[in-house]
């Protein structure tokens, strides 16, 4: 079985050189860095590839805690981003499932076996951090097609030959590909008008995960989480995680958040970023890095 023509240009390459499995019961995405629902070029490819090959999608967002930097802030974060995530995916043809690791299961070995039974595997490209970990685990231990698909940044990362070593010198290739890499852009909505066959059928669905022993996290334990105070911190206690880094008071992730923060930067701060941007008391700026850090936002809706 082939693959879809490429219509992301530069953005998706082959991890492992496995064939698609054509006896494969659904597409999975494996979500770790682009944790939005909106100008995502891996759930684009995904759904495009489960349209071809007529099988159900699945995604799942994923978060690690096993790491040096694992922290109650962290965690806070990424569910909040989770519970906007559930609400975006409402309504869709996709199956969508958060999933945070407990000392009780690692992710590689929910990914050995969720894998085993899927026909193709879509990852995040990314060149750094844990992200970059789980890509490379990935690829030693998915036995079917895996590709990783790039939405890092405006310009795909294979369009430098290696990393610029000075800010000017990625700043020309930008300025002579930005529209190229405009009009080659991903989606903004990329689930929007596809096959409902993307949709796995409750019974299968279930039967699906009582066969993978896939112990999803609790919606209620997420919602706690979020929530932030007393409430997430007992939430968190039993994670051997760093308790002593708590969550960021008026800081909350998630796409809803960074779409309501790009607007106010737009209509109340662009206009005088360049004169206010290293104003200590009142920057100009976006305020949106731990945002575009975590993938709730993409760079290429700020453009």
């Amino acid at each position: 079985m082939t693959l879809s023509k490429q219509h992301l240009p530069g953005r998706i390459r082959n991890l492992n050189n496995a064939p698609i499995d054509s006896d494969g019961e659904f597409v999975l995405y494996w979500m770790t860095a682009q944790r939005r629902t909106r100008w995502n070029p891996s759930l684009e490819h995904a759904a495009q590839l489960a349209e071809e090959l007529d099988r159900p999608l699945i995604v799942v967002e994923p978060f690690s805690i096993d790491h040096k930097f694992a922290s109650d802030r962290l965690v806070t974060f990424v569910a909040q981003g989770m519970l906007d995530n559930l609400e975006a995916f409402e309504g869709s043809s996709v199956r969508y499932i958060p999933w945070i690791e407990t000392h009780r299961e690692r992710g590689t070995g929910l990914l050995r076996r969720i894998t085993s039974r899927a026909c193709v595997v879509i990852i995040d490209d990314f060149p750094t951090g844990h992200p970059r970990y789980v890509m490379e685990r990935a690829s030693e231990i998915v036995q079917v097609c895996l590709l990783a698909v790039d939405g890092c940044g405006v310009i795909p990362l294979n369009w430098t030959e290696k990393a610029p070593p000075l800010a000017h010198t990625f700043r020309r290739t930008v300025q002579r590909r930005v529209l190229e890499a405009i009009a080659t852009a991903p989606m903004e909505f990329p689930l929007a008008g596809r096959s409902s066959t993307l949709w796995m059928p409750d019974i299968q669905f279930n039967r699906l995960m009582e066969n993978l022993r896939f112990d999803m996290t609790p919606l209620e334990w997420l919602w706690r989480v979020a929530e932030g105070g007393i409430t997430a911190k007992q939430a968190l206690d039993p994670l051997p995680i760093d308790h002593q880094v708590p969550p960021v008071l008026g800081c909350r992730g998630g796409s809803f958040e960074a779409k309501r923060l790009l607007d106010v930067f737009i209509n109340q701060r662009l206009s005088n970023y360049a004169e206010g941007r290293n104003n200590p008391s009142n920057p100009m700026t976006s305020r949106l890095s731990p945002w575009l850090h975590f993938g709730h936002i993409s760079s290429l809706e700020v453009v």
